[in-house]
């Protein structure tokens, strides 16, 4: 089925024009107007409706772990009762506020730099990958991703931490950047000089070879979060 001389299209729950792409209002307002879960069952059908949108989200893995952590108990049936706390209601509307107007990212373009921003906490590792538009000149997301830490890495070190918030990001969009240099902002200062620093713990050491094929340069940017977000506002 093919459609011609179309401005916008809704595709696989996308609003996609010459632009970029923006969630469908339709799957906001299913999220928007979900009751609060009181069911095991009800929790999973809120995580499911969320995770597609989660390339809107910048650092979704660490606002939703409080309601994911529920699904990791024991229930015998789908109609079990949770426990429903403060934490899980605030993560609950903290989601839907940011669902309420999420950034418009755009489309990828090979031609332009790139940008990647990278951050790390007790909880999940997140980034963002950013090219400067044309027209005015700023950085505007172009995709985001984060994951939940196993439980190993909750033990990291804080530069462990960042390293790994690094090495995931390249591999998520190594379809972007492979072969190109990048330009990847950390607010750890520390890791500008991995390449300079002879004791190097042998974690870290197999985490800089998973990314020694990736052409880049790490540069310290203090109140990245901040930064971040002033992306977001732009679109």
């Amino acid at each position: 089925k093919c459609k011609f001389g179309y401005f916008e299209l809704k595709i696989l729950g996308q609003i996609v024009n010459q632009d970029g792409v923006k969630p469908n209002p339709e799957g906001l307002a299913a999220i928007k107007n979900f009751p609060t879960p009181k069911t095991i069952k009800q929790t999973r059908s809120f995580l499911g409706l969320c995770n597609f949108f989660r390339k809107f989200i910048p650092r979704y893995a660490e606002l939703i772990s409080p309601i994911t952590d529920l699904t990791r108990g024991h229930y015998p049936t789908k109609k079990s009762p949770i426990q429903w706390s403060v934490s899980h209601q605030n993560a609950f509307e903290k989601l839907k506020n940011q669902l309420t107007s999420p950034p418009f990212l755009k489309h990828f373009n090979p031609n332009l730099p790139i940008t990647i921003w990278t951050d790390a906490s007790k909880i999940g590792i997140a980034g963002t990958l950013l090219q400067k538009s044309e027209e005015d000149k700023q950085l505007h997301p172009v995709s985001f991703v984060s994951r939940r830490l196993t439980t190993i890495e909750e033990k990291y070190s804080a530069i462990e931490l960042e390293l790994l918030a690094i090495v995931f990001t390249l591999e998520t969009f190594r379809t972007y950047i492979y072969g190109v240099e990048v330009e990847i902002w950390t607010d750890h200062a520390p890791l500008r000089y991995l390449d300079n620093i002879n004791t190097l713990s042998v974690r870290i050491q197999r985490l800089k070879s998973k990314i020694i094929d990736f052409d880049f340069i790490i540069k310290y940017r203090k109140g990245l979060l901040n930064q971040v977000c002033d992306a977001m506002s732009r679109n």
